[in-house]
């Protein structure tokens, strides 16, 4: 089955404290926030980017994703506190090769690292993946000095496949970790 076939408005996903749903390309809390995660150097460096220096490229970021969306390309989604509505972080699902596997990336707020959120939003986006995209397998990769992300993963179960030297991390030339949860070992 064709990840096209999946479904044709973006996919909200409900835990007992997060929503997570499309980031609102009108609403300035939305780009806001995004501007905070991707403009702080280490959580940008993580991430594979080089830090953000304008609000403009946040709402810039947003519009691609819509847009790598509905080219079925990307899903990304917006991790947002349920009782207050308040963006804290990002995870995107992408890659999707072959309908049977794809590669996760996460971000979150430092002042919401160590409250298990990133673990939360992480579990009902695997699940998506695995459930109703019917992918066979997820990857992530991580530098391996990003400590707090090799937690998160090997909480989850992924196993860690192997170091890619040398590696083009979005806009890093660097060791990179490789990560795999396979659908079998999620169920």
């Amino acid at each position: 089955m064709s990840f096209q076939h999946h479904f044709t408005t973006f996919p909200v996903i409900e835990t007992e404290r997060l929503i997570l749903r499309a980031f609102a390309q009108e609403d300035s809390t939305d780009a806001d926030a995004l501007f905070e995660m991707l403009s702080d150097a280490e959580s940008a460096k993580y991430f594979g980017n080089t830090p953000m220096n304008s609000r403009e490229q946040a709402v810039q970021l947003i519009g691609r994703g819509q847009h790598r969306f509905e080219a079925m390309e990307m899903i990304r989604w917006a991790i947002t506190l349920k009782d207050q509505g308040t963006v804290i972080g990002m995870v995107i699902a992408r890659d999707f090769e072959l309908d049977a596997a794809g590669d996760l990336e996460y971000i979150i707020l430092p002042d919401y690292w160590g409250k298990g959120y990133m673990t939360e939003a992480l579990q009902a986006v695997i699940a998506y993946g695995f459930d109703i995209l019917e992918l066979k397998r997820l990857q992530a990769k991580v530098m391996p000095e990003n400590f707090v992300s090799l937690a998160v993963l090997r909480k989850l179960r992924f196993q860690q496949e192997g170091l890619l030297r040398q590696y083009p991390f979005g806009r890093w030339i660097t060791d990179t970790l490789m990560f795999s949860l396979l659908d079998s070992e999620w169920k």
